[in-house]
């Protein structure tokens, strides 16, 4: 009998639960998707050499079900409250506790069931597509999907399934058992308690999100910062304590108190919508301030996430432009090979330049860069600048240099540094007793030429240049640059290139080798941290969209009133855009904030300084905030709509 009540409120409050129903399916969904590609042994194969990828993914698959626990054990309570009335007439009716404990269980289990079935459907529907992606993402053009439903994913899924309804049923039974039968009825009515204003502590809040933010710039100071004089690991805990404890502070102090400054003020008040959306808004706050907590924390989670992985892979492929400046680079200079290389100018746009570099030492090693020191045979390797600037122009970088007078120089670092700056070197020229003293007058990491072939590189003027060079005694190299627009990633024209130039030729370097190879060393920890970054982007949005609906059908009596009231149906979805913009607002603000204090701290903590400093975080930055505020505007307009549309299916106005 009980299972046939079960399925009958179900059938009936379909509406209400579908809801339900529909954030558990994307949820598992997500979960069958992240086991497909855990359990895909050709994929694994392709990307995974050394364990990694399966220990990372045992590591999140923990994550993942603490997450689902937390997000059943929240919203489980707004079904115990939306149907304590109705469990309070059970039990007048003659049910005993344990009676509505069954019935409660076996509508859980009924949903919980329901949703695993449509997962399984969905998540392996959308591993397909993934797969997909990933081949083509991954150049992977020798293997395939080898099963459409992969069975040990959907074993797991279902301990997971199991796992979750233990989780409802011990919930359901510790809350029915701390109620009375008067409690029970009236528990839907309980007033809300309201969070007292406490402006010290709300303080308190930001300034030690204050603190974390400015300890976070401080690192930027590199050796002069408190990082480096203390140690990374202690401020970083520091930081992070600070930055988490002011989160949780100011989500559950500060907003209470601004917005109480608010209803104070009565010009920003006394308006047809923040008369509504501000009192209600602060009444609601003990409750909404929960979970406005952990969905702030789990978007500053995914924002330093997802801009740390973007920055890991972006950064990378950037310094492999400094690296491997030109397309190609070769020391063969003979004429086959030379005559080879010609003939593919017919199929292919591309320049070549000569450059030759002469290799002096210094007379006295005092004051001398740390590139200097740093090869194998002390020196520094001389170019023109002419040379210099005419290739930075044709690899597609930015020139900006002032003309050379005689006896100046440009230093290229491999660090950006000023420590050869105003040092002159006064350079042996040959075996005979000449030397030329050269004075550096700029700094930059503007390398036209690879560090595999030139490290400790000094731009001289084209006369100084050519008058060192007369000495035939003096040791010199000679590279060979290949450079063209879009040639950096041509695959075809790397692999007709390779055949011409022979593997003894040390000196050989390719733009595109490189960043092959660092695809395929990243894309298995890219694959997975993005199988995180979209879990927390679906945590977070099912739980700001599932809160708002529920909180919208808890107050639809309110909005009844409104329209009574003379508020126009037009007004009160005025109304109810504010509310939710309010939800998702405060996440989004301190999430961002955090998360980009965090990428400064990753960056200068874990990111080597090979292409500069501050400007390297723009980009991963612009695109995580981009991606985030996309995704987040989604699920607000998808909120909205499902919000006038309960507020209209129940015929309140």
């Amino acid at each position: 009998m009980l299972i046939k009540i079960a399925s009958s409120n179900i059938r009936k409050n379909f509406s209400f639960y579908k809801l339900y129903i529909v954030s558990l399916t994307i949820i598992i969904s997500m979960y069958v998707t992240f086991q497909s590609f855990a359990h895909d042994t050709i994929m694994l194969s392709k990307i995974s050499q050394d364990g990694r990828v399966e220990t990372m993914s045992n590591t999140i698959n923990v994550f993942f079900i603490v997450f689902v626990i937390f997000f059943m054990l929240y919203f489980n309570n707004f079904f115990i409250k939306k149907r304590s009335k109705e469990l309070g007439v059970y039990s007048l009716l003659g049910f005993s506790k344990k009676k509505v404990s069954l019935l409660l269980i076996y509508e859980s289990t009924i949903i919980i069931i329901s949703s695993f079935l449509f997962s399984i459907f969905a998540g392996s529907i959308l591993y397909i597509f993934i797969n997909k992606a990933l081949f083509i993402a991954l150049e992977i053009n020798d293997a395939s999907l080898n099963q459409i439903i992969n069975k040990t994913a959907v074993l797991n899924s279902f301990i997971l399934i199991i796992i979750m309804t233990f989780t409802i049923i011990i919930s359901n039974l510790y809350e029915l058992k701390k109620f009375t039968l008067i409690n029970l009825v009236n528990y839907s009515k309980k007033k809300e308690k309201t969070i007292k204003n406490r402006p010290f502590v709300g303080v308190v809040g930001l300034i030690l999100l204050i603190i974390g933010y400015s300890l976070s710039i401080n690192i930027i100071n590199l050796e002069e910062s408190i990082w480096k004089k203390i140690g990374h690991m202690p401020v970083a805990l520091f930081v992070l304590c600070c930055t988490v404890l002011g989160t949780i502070i100011v989500v559950r102090y500060s907003v209470s108190l601004i917005l109480s400054k608010i209803r104070h003020n009565k010009n920003m008040l006394y308006t047809k919508v923040s008369n509504i959306v501000v009192p209600r808004f602060i009444y609601r706050m003990n409750s909404k301030s929960k979970i406005l907590i952990v969905v702030t924390l789990l978007v500053s989670g995914t924002i330093t996430m997802l801009s740390c992985l973007l920055l890991s892979l972006y950064f990378p492929l950037k310094a492999n432009e400094r690296i491997n400046p030109s397309v190609i680079e070769h020391t063969l200079n003979n004429k086959e090979v030379t005559s080879n290389i010609k003939k593919l100018s017919d199929t292919y746009d591309f320049n070549s330049s000569k450059t030759e570099i002469l290799q002096l030492k210094v007379d006295l090693q005092i004051n001398v860069p740390y590139e200097y020191t740093k090869k194998q045979n002390h020196s520094f390797d001389v170019i023109s600048y002419s040379n210099f600037k005419e290739l930075l122009e044709k690899q597609g970088n930015k020139y900006n240099f002032k003309e050379l007078k005689s006896g100046e120089g440009i230093f290229i670092n491999y660090y950006p540094n000023d420590e050869s700056l105003n040092q002159e070197y006064k350079l042996k020229l040959g075996n005979k007793n000449k030397f030329k003293t050269i004075k550096v007058v700029e700094n930059t990491i503007s390398n036209p030429i690879s560090f595999q072939n030139s490290l400790a590189t000094l731009v001289v003027p084209d006369n100084d240049y050519d008058n060192m060079k007369l000495d035939d005694s003096i040791q010199r190299k000679t590279i060979f640059s290949l450079n063209g627009k879009g040639l950096r990633h041509d695959k075809e024209f790397y692999n007709k290139i390779h055949k011409i130039i022979k593997d003894t030729d040390k000196g050989f370097t390719s733009s595109y080798a490189r960043n092959a190879l660092i695809k395929e060393g990243s894309s298995s920890t890219f694959v997975l941290l993005s199988f995180i970054a979209v879990l927390f982007f679906i945590t977070t949005g099912n739980m700001l969209y599932f809160t708002n609906v529920v909180e919208t059908l808890n107050v639809k009596d309110e909005y009844f009133i409104l329209s009574k009231m003379g508020y126009s149906f037009k007004m009160i979805k005025k109304i109810i855009r504010r509310e939710i913009a309010l939800m998702y607002s405060i996440p989004l603000i301190l999430g961002i904030l955090n998360g980009f204090f965090a990428l400064i701290c990753f960056r200068y903590m874990l990111i080597d300084t090979l292409i500069g400093n501050f400007s390297i975080l723009k980009l991963p930055l612009i695109y995580t905030s981009v991606i985030f505020v996309i995704i987040y505007l989604i699920f607000y307009l998808i909120t909205i709509n499902s919000c006038k549309k309960t507020i209209l299916e129940v015929n309140s106005i």
